[in-house]
């Protein structure tokens, strides 16, 4: 746990909380068997703090020995066509912008290690997968990706890289800094090599008062600012910034810095910009929350109400609108490996889209809008009438 008020990031004393929930999930992507287990589980509490100093965003409260990992959690997002293409789309600005070609490819965090083995296949490259929960054969591809149980460090430098990817993975580590100082260290023998992270941002939560963004296991939140000064910190560079996926996601690209001519000036007008709007947001959010339990307890009266999504958006909204697993019928999952499970919190119960029309389902809260073409095409297909609403919609 985090147990004093510095900044993981700038160390500095001048921050301030915006945001407070107790007794949440510590787990989103946790798939129960039971309906009692799900309710069960190990409980946490979110104290959002931001600095005034380089407006980092994260949990006082985070404690990462509550957490605990196994063959239940599955946060798998490219079953989607939608999310797939999103990521081919990156693997293609890797290949086509930053010339990820014939190259030395680490990932740090790979997960199953299938974002790896696409772009070693897409590049003709070979990758180094990293991450201590792997579990898999240790080569693949002809020998082309190896994986490693273990944390890139500096016990990592005799790995040669040209670039390292680090995909949704900064968000869930508590000292952001130590972590890019790893990895800037294990690159003592590629001084050439780039670095290229995905997370999300948590100015588009703020700006469009996503109540169901900030979860448990996301103990760290960045905007440009604050993302650009922790990587000074740890002796980056950053090349470039761009917001994807509607905004949703930032992708940051970096090199090893060559002095301190390369740190850049913090911009304190939009950290002050970002702070008015982490104070607006708690006012807000806590409005919508109301109202969305007045809406859904409405909308129950004339017929059952389900959400579409059994990630981390769907168990936060679930635990925030219908905690007593009282008014929500279910939630739909196209994933077949969540399929029969319950929500972590609430106990919710997962199933298919092929029984909206058995369960009577009459509306369907969609918990995210860059999703809605997709599964109005399935609903389309199945011929299954229902009314689709997603955020301000309801209110």
């Amino acid at each position: 746990m985090i147990n004093k008020l510095n900044c993981p990031v700038c160390n500095s004393l001048e921050v301030v909380i915006f945001f407070q929930k107790k007794d949440v999930p510590v787990h989103q992507n946790y798939i129960f068997k039971t309906e009692e287990s799900a309710k069960n589980i190990n409980k946490g509490n979110l104290e959002l703090y931001i600095c005034k100093k380089c407006g980092f965003i994260f949990n006082i409260a985070f404690d990462i020995n509550k957490l605990k990992y196994s063959e239940f959690y599955d946060n798998t997002q490219d079953i989607s066509n939608i999310f797939s293409e999103y990521v081919d789309k990156e693997i293609d600005f890797l290949i086509n912008d930053l010339k990820v070609k014939d190259k030395r490819i680490v990932e740090v965090g790979c997960g199953k290690g299938s974002f790896l083995k696409k772009i070693v296949l897409k590049s003709n490259s070979v990758g180094v997968g990293f991450d201590p929960s792997y579990v898999g054969d240790t080569y693949i591809l002809n020998n082309k990706v190896k994986f490693e149980k273990c944390f890139y460090d500096e016990n990592c430098a005799d790995v040669p890289a040209d670039i390292v990817i680090c995909r949704h993975v900064i968000e869930h580590v508590p000292n952001p800094v130590d972590m890019l100082r790893n990895i800037r260290m294990a690159l003592a023998s590629s001084p050439n090599a780039m670095v290229f992270f995905e997370t999300p941002s948590v100015k588009w939560i703020l700006e469009n008062n996503v109540m169901y963004d900030f979860f448990y296991e996301h103990c760290s939140y960045f905007d440009v600012t604050s993302i650009t000064r922790a990587f000074n910190i740890a002796g980056f560079t950053i090349k470039k910034i761009a917001c994807e996926f509607n905004g949703q996601y930032m992708w940051i690209i970096g090199e090893i810095s060559k002095g301190n001519e390369d740190i850049s000036e913090i911009n304190y007008k939009d950290i002050k910009a970002l702070e008015r709007l982490a104070y607006s947001y708690n006012e807000t959010v806590s409005k919508n929350i109301e109202k969305w339990k007045e809406k859904i307890i409405d909308l129950s009266k004339n017929g059952k109400v389900a959400i579409w999504g059994a990630g981390a958006k769907g168990v936060t909204f679930v635990n925030l609108i219908d905690p007593e697993n009282l008014y929500i019928d279910c939630v739909i999952d196209i994933n077949i490996h969540k399929q029969q499970g319950y929500l972590p919190g609430t106990g919710h119960k997962i199933v298919s889209y092929n029984e909206i029309n058995n369960r009577k389902i009459k509306n369907i809260i969609l918990m995210n809008s860059n999703y809605i073409d997709e599964i109005n095409n399935v609903l389309n297909m199945e011929k299954i009438k229902v009314s689709l609403i997603y955020g301000e919609d309801l209110l």
